[in-house]
């Protein structure tokens, strides 16, 4: 299963049953919301390493898809080509939580709120 949705990502075939058009529109924004800020397109977050601006960005992703649809952990992190575990997901969107808890105190909290107000100007104008 988790194949699957990794093919279907990166060559266009119709949407999977499990979500929904509206879903996929949020999805497309999260991740032109993040290119935007932090410049990473989405294949790259589906490099293999630990380097701080792409792990800050597949996490902000994650978040941000978390956010705003009602997709599961798992669902989440089948969107990766590299197919994350549901835990892998379920730490970036804590480590967002946390950032948003310290507020202006840590320094990737600014990032993050300019990532979500590039959101909602995409989802505005969309």
């Amino acid at each position: 299963m988790r194949g699957s949705y990794a093919i279907w990502w990166n060559t266009h075939v119709p949407l999977p049953n499990r979500i929904k058009l509206s879903e996929m529109q949020t999805i497309e924004a999260s991740k032109d919301a993040v290119r935007m800020v932090l410049g990473n397109s989405f294949e790259d977050y589906d490099i293999v390493c630990r380097k701080h601006d792409l792990t800050f960005a597949r996490q902000c992703f994650s978040a941000l898809v978390r956010k705003h649809t009602k997709l599961s952990f798992k669902s989440i992190g089948e969107l990766f080509l590299k197919a994350y575990d549901h835990t892998s997901i379920l730490a970036q969107c804590k480590n967002i939580e946390n950032i948003e808890s310290l507020g202006s105190r840590d320094v990737k909290y600014k990032i993050w709120m300019e990532i979500q107000d590039k959101y909602n100007l995409i989802t505005k104008w969309r």
